[in-house]
């Protein structure tokens, strides 16, 4: 595939103006800077980047916010057990989704579902820094006196971790809700950290991841737009896939 064939199908921009950018120098394949209008890409193997920013083929991708109930599986299909899972909420949906990054059964809060494997790894993976907010009701009520300990961070199965934020949120009669974020992806990291801490997580609430925020009710969902993700993969990824009209 031609290169300025590629930068249109990308999204970025018209096939004209795809080739400005490359006489004019903006355009590397492979960490080389490409000039030849003639010069041919393979989309699953090269690497293309524009002004430093990486480039990819947009193919048609689908991205749901959905609001996870407590008491339902991270899971597609029926459970063995009789326990609820996703499909009871979405198995009307024409697109075969799953679940990027999983919550607890006794967890709620805002799950993506999308066919974009992708951005599924990316957005869990430490690397990237997307940071998930949480929303938890712990007890015994939180001692101020932990606060500067919970920010410190602690090493946890085998690996140092700290939060990205932390704050009280309210104290109840003998349990205290508390706003805690994260980055890292590892399995149970709220619960176990912060029992780590000295306190037992009793409902968790997931309210943001990135961007992202939860909204609507448990059950309810709603479409990503390609604005949306597009934003979103510039962000945190240093991806162009929208259509920006070779402005970078």
């Amino acid at each position: 595939m031609r290169i300025n064939k590629f930068l249109s199908f990308s999204g970025l921009t018209s096939r004209r103006k795809a080739e400005d950018l490359i006489l004019s120098g903006k355009v590397e394949v492979n960490d080389k800077v490409i000039s030849d209008l003639s010069y041919k890409v393979d989309p699953n193997k090269d690497v293309v980047k524009v002004n430093g920013r990486l480039v990819k083929i947009r193919k048609k991708r689908h991205y749901l916010l959905f609001y996870k109930p407590r008491w339902v599986l991270t899971a597609l299909g029926k459970d063995p057990g009789g326990l609820k899972t996703l499909d009871e909420y979405i198995k009307d949906l024409k697109i075969r989704l799953f679940p990027a990054g999983r919550l607890d059964f006794d967890s709620e809060g805002l799950l993506l579902l999308t066919d974009d494997g992708d951005f599924a790894h990316k957005i869990h993976h430490p690397s990237f820094e997307v940071v998930k907010k949480y929303q938890v009701l712990v007890n015994p009520i939180f001692d101020i006196v932990d606060k500067e300990k919970v920010l410190s961070g602690c090493v946890l199965m085998g690996k140092y971790v700290k939060p990205d934020s932390f704050k009280i949120l309210k104290d109840l009669s003998d349990a205290s809700w508390l706003e805690i974020a994260f980055h890292e992806g590892m399995k149970h990291l709220v619960k176990e950290y912060l029992k780590k801490m000295g306190y037992s997580v009793k409902r968790l609430i997931r309210v943001a991841i990135g961007d992202f925020r939860l909204t609507g009710v448990p059950g309810s969902y709603r479409w990503l737009s390609e604005e949306e993700v597009s934003n979103f993969k510039k962000r945190y990824f240093g991806e162009m896939t929208g259509d920006n009209d070779g402005k970078y």
